[in-house]
């Protein structure tokens, strides 16, 4: 088992299909077989939990049953925030993975080089595993060699979402999460624009793996919330660091 004591994974969860409830059980085996780590799962649901007692027995699980038909992500996120008691908060999905080597390396990058925040795989490095490949790939214990990669990303894309470490303190002085942006869209390029813009940021040159999955209209940008949360990103763009600082002070509220 690899040292992540200094590590919080915190994973906020929405099981919409049997491909996200899948995925999360394989992302919750790799951590758990490969780190002594902290993980922190938040269940939103809209009528009952979904995720069986069985998968969660070496994580800390929270839920609550919502009204709302989308999953408001930054919301839970700050929610979960509220329980990190370790140096470093990885903001991780439910449906993606590292190479083992990248999260000690992610973790040492804060611990030891004072980097603020770590991105733990290249910019365009964002791999998308077919939903007919994930056997295969688990099966041969996560060896991106077994299966026909398809990489998202290119010259003109940087991913900034999936997995984040980010050191405690600094995630916190800079706002946590704008939740301002329900649902999916924008949110991970507005938190990177502050942490761009407030901290000391550096990548590691591999890859991401995304465990594909079904996709309902929450995870769209047909979304209802789609165009607010591109509003709402272009706003904080334009902000300067004073500016910044008054709209994190206020709680992301003009």
């Amino acid at each position: 088992m690899i040292d992540l004591l200094e590590t919080t994974f915190i994973i906020p969860v929405k099981i919409d299909s049997l491909d996200r409830l899948n995925n999360l059980e394989i992302v919750l085996n790799y951590l758990n077989s490969n780190f002594d780590t902290t993980i922190i799962i938040y269940e939103v649901y809209n009528s009952k939990p979904n995720i069986p007692k069985v998968m969660l027995e070496y994580c800390y699980y929270l839920s609550e049953k919502s009204t709302t038909p989308y999953f408001h992500r930054t919301k839970i996120l700050n929610k979960l925030s509220e329980y990190v008691n370790t140096d470093i908060t990885c903001i991780y999905d439910s449906d993606v993975i590292l190479p083992i080597s990248s999260y000690k390396l992610a973790e040492d990058l804060i611990i030891k080089d004072n980097f603020d925040v770590v991105y733990p795989y290249g910019s365009n490095l964002f791999v998308d595993i077919h939903k007919y490949e994930i056997n295969k790939f688990v099966e041969n214990n996560m060896n991106p060699h077994s299966i026909q990669l398809s990489i998202r990303g290119g010259m003109y894309y940087t991913c900034v979402g999936g997995a984040i470490f980010v050191n405690t303190d600094f995630y916190v002085q800079c706002g946590l999460e704008n939740e301002n942006f329900k649902s999916w869209g924008g949110e991970d390029e507005e938190r990177d624009f502050r942490f761009n813009f407030l901290g000391k940021i550096t990548r590691i040159d591999d890859y991401l793996f995304h465990l594909n999955h079904f996709r309902g209209r929450d995870s769209i940008m047909e979304n209802d919330y789609y165009m607010n949360n591109k509003k709402e990103l272009e706003k904080v763009k334009d902000m300067d660091k004073q500016c910044l600082f008054e709209y994190i002070s206020k709680g992301f509220e003009i």
